[in-house]
């Protein structure tokens, strides 16, 4: 349960909630009690393949303050071979514990991230996640070279994905929309997402073309919707609008993972997540990345009541401008009128 949403806050998906949590009082009966979690433990998920991780002595370790936590625990999910480059951050005060994984090079981040996810339902029961954040962060620095993201501002913070995470409960994206763009999306415009070839940027900045190679799409799926359907036996929660993250990089409370985890269809949907990314191509990306890009937001988050959907539809008036192609499909615009961005 939810109170004191701020409309434009939740538009952006930033929306601070308070929100209340069953107590039972030894009676038979359960009081409801607003609560407010304090962070013991910042799990930091790092999918790596070749960067220098350098940066994230000052740009990711740096913003983990006292204040937001008293333990660092990462996790280094290492594809590429290169475990020897890795720094030794265990040297770090302010990390008390590191793992370094050696995984196939399948699945870009989302294999990693689906991964870690599934050996953390495994082993952490709802009490231990209840006073935790995990982050998932690619190797990539967050740099303003390294933004390729249409409609999207920039890079949060580290500490700002640690504040909103630990306070809604559930998830925030690391990478923030131009303010009159919404996180949220009209879920059956989304579900037509589909793509037929894909060049990483870098490739592209190089001069090498996107070409169409026949294992890309191997199941031949039509659309996000049919990959849904058929591949996990789920949909999004929310049939109006939905929430989506770019750029493989988000924070998810941990006990979100646990609550997920003991419901009867979410339950299956993480180990086929990263069963489906095990699957390689010729091209060493598969579409079935793509959709697990569109899927986090909305399989992670809390599906709007009512209430907080009409907030939305309010705010995008009917009148906004809807992306119905490309990457973005079904991102909501608000008319200039309808919402006042900072300078």
């Amino acid at each position: 349960l939810f109170r004191s949403i701020n409309p434009t806050l939740l538009w952006r998906g930033e929306a601070k909630t308070h929100y209340l949590l069953h107590k039972n009082n030894g009676d038979g009966n359960d009081d409801e009690e607003t609560t407010t979690r304090k962070i013991q433990t910042v799990e930091l998920v790092i999918a790596y393949c070749n960067k220098d991780l350098n940066w994230m002595f000052k740009d990711v370790l740096g913003e983990i303050t006292a204040d937001r936590a008293t333990a660092v625990k990462m996790t280094i999910l290492s594809k590429c071979g290169n475990e020897n480059l890795i720094p030794d951050f265990g040297k770090d005060e302010r990390v008390h514990e590191v793992k370094v994984i050696s995984l196939p090079n399948v699945g870009g981040c989302d294999f990693p991230f689906a991964y870690f996810m599934n050996r953390y339902i495994e082993s952490h029961s709802i009490e231990e996640a209840l006073s935790s954040v995990i982050l998932f962060i690619k190797d990539t620095p967050r740099i303003e070279e390294n933004f390729h993201f249409p409609f999207h501002k920039d890079y949060r913070t580290v500490g700002e994905m640690i504040d909103i995470a630990s306070s809604n409960g559930h998830f925030i994206c690391g990478v923030r929309t131009n303010c009159d763009v919404s996180t949220f999306h009209t879920t059956n415009i989304l579900y037509e997402y589909a793509i037929r070839r894909y060049q990483r940027k870098t490739e592209r900045f190089d001069g090498f073309k996107a070409v169409r190679v026949d294992d890309f799409n191997l199941h031949a799926y039509n659309n996000l919707k049919d990959f849904h359907i058929r591949a996990l036996n789920w949909t999004f929660p929310n049939q109006d609008v939905t929430n989506v993250c770019y750029g493989g990089t988000f924070g998810v409370a941990a006990s979100r993972l646990i609550t997920l985890s003991n419901q009867p269809r979410e339950r299956k949907v993480f180990p086929l997540l990263e069963d489906l990314l095990t699957r390689k191509s010729s091209s060493n990306m598969t579409i079935e990345e793509h959709f697990v890009e569109r899927t986090w937001g909305g399989l992670l988050s809390y599906p709007l009541t009512g209430e907080q959907t009409e907030m939305i539809r309010k705010i995008h008036n009917g009148k906004g401008r809807m992306e119905s192609q490309g990457s973005i499909m079904g991102a909501l615009k608000a008319p200039k009128k309808k919402i006042t961005c900072p300078p």
